[in-house]
């Protein structure tokens, strides 16, 4: 069996098996698009915990509800979303660098379109401006 279908057979088991909790290490690799994607569908569908060790930002944002940021030799909640915490690691890193641009701007768009989503508007360029300007600070 490749890696997808082996994921997908477990899925399935845990699907039958119906457990509390989920513990996945590296759960995106050796996984095709497809895959990736049917794998976050059934995390989100999930009704218990999940413990997830990853360094897929896509599958880490899309399903992450908590983060907690292991480094240093320590283990830290953290007190924003990933999105948001990767955009400002980056800008800490380089805040000239295009990849930390392109995730600061992905987050406020993210951001912003939630927010116009939720209050039926839309968002102008002044309040993406201006949150653009508060992740940098």
């Amino acid at each position: 069996l490749s890696g997808g279908q082996k994921s997908r057979l477990a899925m399935v088991a845990v699907s039958v098996m119906r457990p509390h909790v989920l513990f996945m290490d590296e759960p995106t690799n050796n996984l095709d698009v497809s895959a990736v994607e049917a794998l976050a569908d059934a995390v989100e569908k999930f009704e218990g915990g999940v413990v997830l060790v990853s360094h897929d930002k896509y599958f880490v944002s899309r399903v992450a509800r908590t983060v907690w940021i292991v480094g240093d030799g320590k283990v830290e909640p953290c007190s924003c979303g990933f999105d948001e915490y990767w955009a400002k690691m980056l800008c800490k890193v380089d805040p000239t660098s295009d990849l930390a641009l392109e995730a600061l701007e992905a987050y406020v768009r993210k951001k912003m379109m939630s927010a116009a989503y939720l209050s039926g508007g839309q968002v102008s360029r002044q309040a993406m401006a201006k949150e653009k300007a508060d992740l940098r600070a």
